[in-house]
């Protein structure tokens, strides 16, 4: 399983360094919402003071490269594997993912990668 892991992460380390760099503002805050965190949480997962991760959700300040890939991977392995229970119409998150995402076009829009 762990082999299986480092060639995805191997295989996506070009596209996700480039989205990393994109890591601040409204797709900070769709990536922590996917994952069910708070702003208050995700500092203390990323091991941040809470005033320098909310610069970064306000889009002042971004992520360091490291910390954005790691939640870009933890998001990307929630939304291929999320609860069967989801909430699949719940308006804050599709609020946040019309603002920073394109539509999808029919299904669940937070399992969508």
């Amino acid at each position: 399983m762990f082999a299986t892991y480092a060639a995805i992460m191997r295989k996506n380390a070009s596209s996700s360094e480039s989205r990393a760099s994109e890591m601040a503002g409204a797709r900070l805050l769709l990536c922590i919402t996917t994952l069910g965190w708070s702003e208050r949480q995700a500092a203390e997962y990323c091991q941040m003071h809470r005033t320098a991760f909310r610069r970064c959700v306000e889009g002042t300040s971004r992520l360091a490269p490291d910390l954005a890939e790691w939640l870009l991977a933890r998001e990307a392995a929630a939304r291929a594997l999320p609860c069967p229970r989801r909430r699949e119409n719940d308006p804050v998150l599709r609020e946040l993912m019309a603002a920073t995402l394109p539509r999808p076009t029919s299904g669940n829009p937070v399992a969508r990668g």
